[in-house]
Order: C-alpha cells, then structure tokens, then sequence
C-alpha cells in the first residue's frame, strides 16, 4: 500500500479583514455595502469609519477637541451608533472620540434634539441620521431613543415598576 504525502501550503499573505481604503477603491460607494463590511467586526472604531463615511468628515476632525456644528454633530453621530450596535462601555466609546463618558451620555441624550432643529443651515443633521439609519438597517426612531437605562429609570418614576 502506498502512502499519500499531504502537502501544507501556507498563506503568507495576511490580508486585514476589512479595509477602508480597499473598500473605497473598489468604486462601492453605497452605504449598506459599507455597513456590511464592518458589521461582522462589531467594534465601535468601525462606526467611527461608517460616520466619517456619511458625514465626509475626517476620523481626525470627528475626534479633535472641534466644535463647529457639524463636527459636533458627527461626534454625536458616531457616539450614538457605537452605543446602540455594540456592548461597549461608554466610557470605551467617549474614550475613542477622546471624550468622556458624560459626553457620550450627552450625545445620546441631545442628538434628537439636533434632529429636530428645522433651521436650515442644521438640516444636514436629519440627512445624516437617515443615511446612518439606511446604512445600518435600524430606524430613526431608535437610533434617537432615549438610552435604555434612563428609560427605565423614566418608566420606574412614573410608577411602572420596570
């Protein structure tokens, strides 16, 4: 009888699982595609990604101490969909925009407030929570629920016994 010999080949090439700037290159501009991209990884610095993506607006700037409306409102953006699609901390998300904990409570707290700022030079807010809402496959509605926690402490004052 003879013996098979089993060849190991071994891939050398070590290609990142996701890669903005392949991604870009590739010329699939939609969003959903994006989203599918980064959704497996469920990191929050992906969402940073997806929200520079929406916004045009740099990593860099989203993250720097600016705070020009819309780069606040990018912020906020990121700071809202790392909460509502990942189980990390606050203080983890608020640490990846170089920002607190308090700050990430904040902008769950105030983006419905920028979204229902019909002022004309704040519409691309509404804008950008809808392109987050079509890219991640969740609604506006809950994208600007209020945190889960301080729902429950609402329902509980109220008497509800949550």
């Amino acid at each position: 009888m003879m013996k098979e010999s089993l060849t190991i080949i071994e891939d050398t090439t070590l290609e990142p699982r996701f890669s903005l700037t392949a991604f870009l290159k590739s010329g699939r501009i939609h969003l959903s595609d994006f989203y599918n991209q980064i959704k497996d990884t469920s990191s929050s610095k992906h969402y940073l990604d997806l929200v520079s993506h929406i916004t045009g607006i740099t990593k860099e700037i989203i993250v720097s101490p600016s705070r020009r409306r819309d780069h606040v409102v990018a912020r906020k953006l990121f700071m809202v969909l790392a909460y509502r699609l990942t189980d990390e901390s606050l203080e983890y998300i608020g640490m990846l925009a170089n920002r607190d904990h308090a700050t990430a409570v904040h902008s769950l707290n105030t983006l419905p407030m920028d979204y229902n700022d019909y002022r004309e030079q704040y519409k691309f807010t509404r804008d950008w929570v809808q392109k987050a809402s079509d890219a991640t496959g969740i609604s506006v509605a809950e994208i600007l629920s209020p945190p889960d926690r301080m729902l429950k402490a609402t329902l509980k004052s109220m008497g509800s016994g949550v």
